[in-house]
């Protein structure tokens, strides 16, 4: 990753300082990329210098540049364009070469593959004009036309986004969220958009000058942006800007939790983190809870389970208590859009386990039943109707050992070893051999003697009672660990893992701790733990503790950024949990967190970043902790629950929507 700010004004001073022959010629334009600059040369050559960690240099290495160093076989050079970590370069041909980065195919060669020297873009004929964004590229052709290839995880590719509309939408269309390939690794032609000239690329969008009149100048040109566009009144401020193609994403239901709770051995709960979503105005960022807050009145509490916008409790008589937002009946109160404070589910006892998604929860009965509540726009609960369940819905389904719940669909483990899978099946998730969402709980093809069974967001994975581990559903970060980007409609076996005893999964990765304590985990920006006894896996942040105590944390920024970040030692651990970019190990019946905590996620007052563990004041006896997105709760032996972070959408459970900087109790 990047150097520091002294590294890299040294190499800025090497390279003005030292005389070459690139800097006795004159250069024809520059370009910057994060970390590292180009120069197009009067001799139509090309010279970089910088970071390159990722070829972006383009000189056959990935050793740091402190001179300008010319473009590995590059000449003839009529313009270039510098990304994030990679670049481009259109020659006189109109043909283009590009090299660097390449995690979401922006060099345009039919690969993932990052490149040190430069390639071809392939598919590309009478080029003029290049842009490169964060990781995406665009052309200009002689004809006027453009075509763009890389990440479209925004719609920056100008052909919709995978999860976006043409409008802003707080709640999915009844016809489901749009579903258009996340990446091209090839150049694809940018539809509606003629006549162009120029093209500008942001982080994650794109805009395009196009001509008006037969002249094309500045005053000329009409602007047309895509991807993820600022606000219409930014768009306003561009001379003759006009807001279409404009896609806003709307953000796929996920698994990841955006608040963090602990069940200590007293049953009490406590949280920490950033708010349950909400709405808030653009960039605005939500209050945040910076101290342990107690779940007011949560005693003998079992289990504790939160999602990005809900969280729900079970106790030890088997009663549910949910609590955030209710926009599609996740809390099952049948009342309010949105609760501060936890309220019983309505018509639910014995529940022994809870497994919350997206925007549905579901918890399973004492005599293997399972019930399911929230939203049921893929048929996530019941079959007959798309409409949205506020109240617990009997699933056709029994003997359930096990359950967990991803992004919009659920799993049970049933007696005998078998799984039966029902809901959104657009990538696989399900396992039955189709893409079809299910009427139904449906058995997973071909897996028996499981063990295991854990929803990502859109894949499952499953561990076998003889250590071996099954995954199937969406693959485009490599999640089902089968040595494929490929999605797989029914189970196929991670490589290099037999003897695995634990699993866990992320929304796009997993990892399976093997009997020997070491770890092997796959999918995106897969971590290298090494030896474990315990593991933990947020969005960006994972931990590993080995057997005598050490504690190793990666602080994942980027993908393929997983050196240690954190490291610590301690005895008596009894739980360890990641959030998005912090993590929290229970020790001695104390909490002790480390990490970023710009959302008061860390419990200890301040929104300042640790990089070492520091315990969380006022929190004692605790016998639980579990960290979601930007929050912690833990629960203390007396089984009362405590929570610190973000309160925008009352998910701290105290009551109340304001900031809170110290513990709070959650108010039954």
């Amino acid at each position: 990753m990047s150097r520091s700010r002294a590294a890299w004004s040294l190499s800025l001073l090497m390279a003005v300082a030292a005389p070459t022959t690139a800097m006795a010629q004159r250069a024809r334009s520059l370009a910057a990329g994060q970390d590292f600059t180009c120069a197009l040369l009067d001799d139509a050559t090309v010279r970089c210098w910088g970071e390159n960690d990722d070829g972006q240099i383009g000189d056959g290495s990935t050793r740091v540049a402190w001179r300008p160093a010319p473009v590995a076989g590059l000449s003839q050079v009529a313009a270039i364009a510098a990304g994030r970590r990679h670049a481009c370069a259109v020659l006189e041909d109109g043909t283009a070469r590009c090299w660097g980065d390449n995690e979401h195919g922006q060099l345009g060669d039919g690969t993932e593959i990052d490149r040190s020297a430069p390639v071809v873009v392939r598919d590309l004929r009478g080029a003029i004009a290049i842009g490169a964004g964060d990781a995406h590229t665009c052309a200009v052709l002689r004809d006027g036309s453009m075509r763009c290839w890389g990440s479209n995880g925004s719609g920056q590719l100008g052909r919709g986004a995978p999860w976006g509309t043409s409008k802003t939408r707080t709640t999915p269309t009844s016809e489901g969220p749009m579903r258009l390939p996340e990446r091209s690794t090839t150049p694809v032609r940018v539809p509606g958009v003629r006549r162009v000239w120029r093209v500008e690329l942001g982080r994650q969008r794109t805009c395009a000058v196009q001509r008006t009149g037969a002249i094309a100048a500045a005053r000329d040109g009409a602007v047309r942006c895509w991807g993820l566009v600022a606000a219409s009144s930014d768009a306003r401020r561009a001379p003759a800007a006009t807001p279409t193609p404009r896609v806003v994403p709307r953000a796929p239901p996920s698994d990841d939790a955006a608040l963090a709770c602990s069940v200590g051995g007293d049953g009490g709960v406590s949280c920490t983190g950033r708010p349950f979503g909400g709405a808030r105005a653009l960039g605005e960022e939500p209050p945040v809870q910076t101290r342990p807050f107690v779940l007011r009145g949560a005693r003998d509490v079992t289990q504790v389970v939160v999602s990005a916008q809900h969280g729900c409790v079970v106790d030890r008589s088997g009663r549910v208590r949910c609590w955030g937002h209710n926009h599609r009946g996740q809390l099952a109160d049948g009342s309010v859009p949105m609760r501060s404070a936890p309220a019983p589910v309505l018509g639910l006892a014995r529940a022994v386990e809870l497994a919350v998604g997206g925007r549905h929860a579901c918890a399973r009965l004492d005599d293997g039943g399972v019930r399911c509540w929230g939203e049921n726009q893929w048929r996530q609960i019941e079959p007959g109707s798309s409409a949205d369940r506020i109240a617990p819905t009997a699933i056709a389904i029994s003997g359930a050992t096990q359950i967990s719940a991803g992004a919009a669909h659920t799993c049970a483990r049933v007696r005998g070893g078998t799984v039966r899978c029902w809901g959104w099946n657009e990538r696989g998730q399900l396992g039955d051999g189709s893409r079809s969402d299910a009427p139904g709980p449906v058995e997973v093809a071909g897996l028996d003697h499981v063990a295991e069974v854990r929803c990502g967001s859109e894949h499952t994975c499953a561990r076998r009672v003889d250590g071996t581990v099954r995954c199937w559903g969406r693959n485009e970060h490599a999640q089902l660990g089968d040595g494929t980007h490929r999605d797989r409609v029914a189970p196929v076996v991670v490589r290099a893992v037999s003897d695995a005893v634990e699993l866990v999964v992320g929304s796009i990765r997993a990892c399976a701790r093997r009997r020997d304590g070491t770890t092997a985990c796959w999918g995106f920006a897969p971590p290298a733990l090494g030896r474990a006894t315990r593991i933990a896996l947020g969005s960006l942040f994972a931990c590993a503790l080995d057997a005598r105590g050490a504690l190793r944390c990666f602080d994942e920024g980027g993908p393929g950024d997983a050196t240690p970040a954190i490291t610590a030692h301690f005895a008596d651990v009894s739980a360890l949990t990641a959030g998005a970019r912090h993590a929290c190990v229970l020790a001695a019946g104390r909490v002790h967190c480390a990490g970023h905590a710009e959302h008061g996620e860390l419990g200890d007052g301040t929104t300042v970043a640790r990089a070492s563990f520091a315990v969380v004041p006022g929190l004692v006896d605790v016998v639980e902790v579990v960290a979601g997105g930007y929050q912690t709760c833990a629960r203390r032996r007396d089984g009362t629950a405590h929570c610190w972070g973000a309160n925008e959408s009352s998910q701290l459970g105290d009551g109340s929507a304001a900031f809170r900087a110290e513990l709070v109790d959650v108010r039954w």
